[in-house]
């Protein structure tokens, strides 16, 4: 398999067409039945002990051995030809059109447990290819239940369709995958103590996760001599392959799908409202789908951000396209028609059948003209859909509807016109006894109708033929009543209702009439039913194509609405994205929820949209310390970084001037916020949540944590924020830590991949509003911003706002002289650090700016790095640099080391998809 491409994010390559459930093995499942099971358990979870201990009660040596063998044979666990021989995976997916699907896999011989739960599309693309990369097992025994062989449900489809010769599929009963609320109690119980708590906190609203893993339990303790080397399981959540796993305290955070708060005029402002400038169901849930599940795969992204440059350049190709995507129905749920098989055909069933093929030949129609607007694009992606959409089987569909069908059917509610539909849809000539039935219906219906006119004519009163569904023809006398037909002598009319002033009747001969018609009508019905469900047979065999449809024109609309909302002319400049393997710059960005928010409530007050820029270099930035004052803007800082990560990961262009990024395949939060868990304090939950972000972060992993360690004493809290910091640092994750303590940046400035950070604050508010949320280099040292806030808004007493200027003086004054001042040690951190921001550059610079271009390059390099190293110390020049201290490389304390080298953007680099750092602010 080319793990290169990526089917699980747009379903355009290669392996999705592998999804033939056309075919007669995916359709009828052959797989052999499973044994049965023995409902009587054995023995339970981590009872293996019992076995170690034989000889201890007293059997013979022999007798162990041979205990140990049976053991063997099921497990493995003491013999090595059967280590890792099965690998034990439970399914379970939702039934909606976008389908959540729970995994659980678990290897017995490690007891090691892997969960997922994929937020999928109709071809479940996400779940194969979750499968499929599972190379390194040599048996995968997968788990489902029971009723998805007796429904023959899709997902077993395709799934067989698909899977490998190591792969086999086994049907267990429904009621393991039962969830209720002891469910995560018992897989709790299961899993090692020291992951307990944060797991059962970050799995509580993921059922179909916790479904399988109680199923994939519960299966492996009815299995007889079945037992595990640990007694508990090592547990580890995991994202859908090539997408960043991100926990669900931050999609709470951030505001992604759901919002915290409402504005005044009651709209809620979250990241999903913000892009959803989606025309269809299947777009929207696509979005949602991605918002979650943002890409990690690299190709993919340059595809996306390739696609949507393009759109903005055809903005009127762009209307045209949604406009015929709007009129579009659920595709999805259209297509689905195709894998159900009503149980009982009644009359409304039948009706519905031809309006689904009517309906299906419209949207493919549309389909053909999304087609030919397309054309002009030229994109890699975009032709990839085209090609989709000119897949044989849309012109085969559409010629056999033809075929069969007349071409002005179309569809229709109303019972009369379902009538007409049902009689005349089948074209003339395909069925030459359906056509003498309809001739026969004609000729009864021109009889009935006949014979209103001549007794209308014969009695001199106006006559109406009407039609319902239960009484046939009658005829309908308005302004008339039965009394009138005692001046009449031997009429002929029958079964006489008064409605009102109208008289309505029928006569015998209109009656036979009907019965006729009624008979014939059936016939002819029956004939109809035949042929729609010979047609709805045949296009059957193209439903994979359908739903990889269905998928293109999802994504077709998900790049339309990025193009869209990028150029809305309210907001400002947005960038299309840079890939880097380590760095991250962004230059003056926004947060785009503020900008949309700020943009659409005019009566907003305090609207203030600060831009900041975003430096984060591997070697010397990767960990960021950010402190300041309440009110300053860090936890708007810090979200907005996250958005925008989000946005670029998701192939949407972010609101900057500028931006380069690095690919995250995991982002944590941990801000501070009061919605506590029940029987959980504020330290506690603070402390289960970073348990859980320790235990599952990586290099290419993003944390945020906000105000850590609140929740208990100075020195508890002190301690505990050095070592997290340390052991991110080590791990060489990517972290914005903020918190109120200037002692934190101290002590790490000079650790090496640790920068100080804080949000520039006016004590007595003589700077403007903007310079109040500007990120800037460095401690922040401004003290009593707090209190001249109170003051401000007049919140305590004046007393009481006194004596608290007056005790912080007299702390300040008291921390002020137990503190040693090293200046000379101060400039030594500023210049190593300077002397290490240089070499990253020029490595930079060595490597990826072209040769006719270097000199210039490193020219300018090195007038920044003289004018910039006299600027920390006009008084010494780089000759008096002590070179015996070069090895001390240390970080700078409270100035700025900056050097803006913006207008270098002259130089530029010719090698696709990498980002020079001359471009940007040379790293601090």
């Amino acid at each position: 398999m080319d793990r290169s491409k990526t089917p699980a994010y747009h379903s355009l390559y290669d392996s999705t067409s592998n999804l033939a459930i056309g075919n007669v093995s995916a359709w009828e499942p052959t797989w052999a039945q499973p044994t049965a099971i023995s409902s009587k358990r054995s023995r339970n979870i981590g009872n293996f002990s019992n076995v170690n201990n034989s000889t201890a009660r007293g059997k013979s040596r022999a007798e162990t051995s041979n205990e140990r063998a049976i053991t063997a044979q099921y497990t493995g666990v003491l013999t090595a030809q059967h280590v890792n021989s099965v690998v034990y995976c439970a399914i379970v997916e939702s039934k909606t059109c976008s389908p959540s699907v729970g995994i659980c896999m678990i290897d017995p011989h490690t007891s090691f447990m892997r969960l997922t739960e994929i937020l999928d599309s109709p071809t479940f693309v996400r779940t194969v290819h979750k499968l499929l990369v599972q190379d390194d097992i040599r048996l995968l025994e997968i788990l489902v239940p029971n009723s998805y062989q007796k429904s023959k449900s899709n997902f077993v489809k395709i799934l067989t369709a698909n899977i490998q010769s190591n792969f086999n599929i086994n049907y267990i009963p429904d009621h393991l995958f039962k969830y209720n609320e002891y469910s995560l109690n018992f897989i709790c119980k299961n899993i090692e103590e020291s992951k307990r708590c944060p797991m059962k906190m970050e799995l509580g609203n993921k059922k179909y996760c916790l479904s399988s893993a109680c199923a994939c339990i519960s299966y492996l303790e009815t299995l007889p001599n079945h037992s595990f080397i640990h007694e508990k399981f090592n547990i580890k959540y995991e994202s859908s392959e090539d997408s960043m796993f991100i926990n669900a305290s931050a999609i709470q955070d951030l505001e992604l799908l759901n919002s915290n708060s409402t504005t005044k005029t009651g709209k809620k402002v979250t990241l999903f409202n913000y892009l959803n400038s989606t025309v269809t169901k299947m777009g929207e849930r696509l979005l949602k789908n991605n918002i979650i599940q943002p890409l990690t795969n690299k190709i993919s992204l340059l595809l996306r951000f390739e696609t949507v440059k393009e759109l903005i350049a055809n903005d009127t190709i762009v209307m045209d396209l949604r406009i015929e995507m709007k009129s579009m129905v659920d595709l999805d749920n259209l297509f689905s028609y195709f894998c159900k098989k009503p149980k009982i055909n009644t009359e409304e069933v039948n009706q519905q059948k031809l309006n689904f093929i009517l309906l299906m030949k419209t949207m493919l129609m549309k389909i053909v003209t999304i087609r030919e607007l397309m054309e002009p694009l030229n994109s890699k992606l975009l032709k990839e859909i085209i090609n989709i959409f000119n897949h044989e089987d849309v012109n085969k569909t559409l010629e056999l509807t033809s075929e069969y069908i007349n071409e002005d059917c179309t569809w229709v509610s109303k019972p009369i016109e379902l009538r007409n539909q049902k009689c005349y849809a089948i074209k003339v000539g395909y069925n030459g006894l359906l056509d003498a039935s309809r001739q026969l219906y004609k000729t009864l219906i021109d009889e009935v109708l006949k014979e209103i006119d001549d007794l209308s004519e014969k009695y001199n009163t106006p006559l109406e033929n009407r039609y319902d569904k239960n009484r046939g023809f009658y005829i309908f006398i308005k302004d008339f009543s039965m009394d009138s037909f005692e001046e009449l002598e031997n009429h002929p009319f029958i079964n006489c209702i008064q409605r009102g002033h109208n008289l309505e009747c029928v006569t015998m001969n209109i009656t036979k009439l009907n019965l006729r018609i009624y008979s014939v009508l059936n016939e002819i019905f029956l004939m109809t039913e035949d042929t729609v469900d010979e047609l709805i047979h045949k296009c059957r065999k193209s439903v994979s194509t359908f739903f990889i449809i269905s998928e293109a024109v999802s994504l077709l609309d998900l790049m339309c609405s990025f193009a869209v909302v990028s150029t809305k002319p309210q907001y400002e400049s947005y960038t299309c994205c840079e890939i880097d393997d380590n760095n991250v710059i962004l230059k003056n960005c926004r947060n785009p929820l503020l900008e949309n928010l700020f943009t659409s409530d005019k009566k907003h007050e305090n609207k203030v949209i600060i831009s900041n820029d975003v430096t984060i270099i591997d070697k010397t930035s990767r960990v960021q310390i950010i402190t300041g004052p309440n009110m300053s803007g860090k936890s708007i800082y810090i979200k907005q970084f996250c958005i925008n990560v989000i946005l670029a990961q998701i192939g949407m262009f972010i609101p900057a001037e500028f931006a380069t990024m690095k690919i995250f395949k995991s982002l944590f939060t941990r801000i501070a916020n009061d919605a506590n868990k029940p029987n959980l304090s504020t330290f506690s939950m603070e402390m289960v949540e970073m348990s859980f972000i320790l235990q599952n972060t990586d290099k290419d992993s993003l944390i945020i944590i906000d105000e850590l360690g609140r929740g208990t004493g100075y020195k508890d809290c002190m301690a505990l924020c050095i070592s997290i910091i340390e052991k991110i640092r080590n791990m060489g994750a990517t972290c914005m830590f903020v918190t109120h303590f200037v002692g934190i940046p101290k002590i790490f400035q000079n650790k090496p991949g640790v920068f100080e950070l804080h949000m520039g604050v006016s004590k007595d508010n003589t700077i403007t509003e903007d310079a109040k949320f500007k990120i800037s280099p460095g401690i922040n040292w401004v003290s009593g911003y707090g209190i001249e806030m109170i003051k401000k808004n007049r919140l305590f007493p004046d007393e009481i706002i006194q004596e608290a200027e007056i005790l912080s003086d007299k702390i300040k004054i008291s921390k002020d002289a137990s503190m040693i001042n090293s200046e000379l040690q101060n400039l030594k951190n500023k210049q190593n650090k300077l002397i290490l921001n240089c070499y990253e550059m020029l490595n930079h610079i060595v490597h990826n700016v072209p040769d006719n271009e270097l000199f210039a390059a490193a020219s300018q390099l090195e007038d920044s790095f003289i004018a910039k190293y006299e600027e920390i110390n006009p008084n010494i020049g780089i000759d008096a640099y002590d070179n015996d201290n070069e090895s001390e490389i240390s970080e700078p304390n409270t100035e700025a080391t900056t050097i803006d080298i913006y207008p270098l953007k002259s130089v530029t680099l010719q090698q696709p998809n990498t980002t020079s750092l001359i471009d940007f602010t040379f790293a601090r």
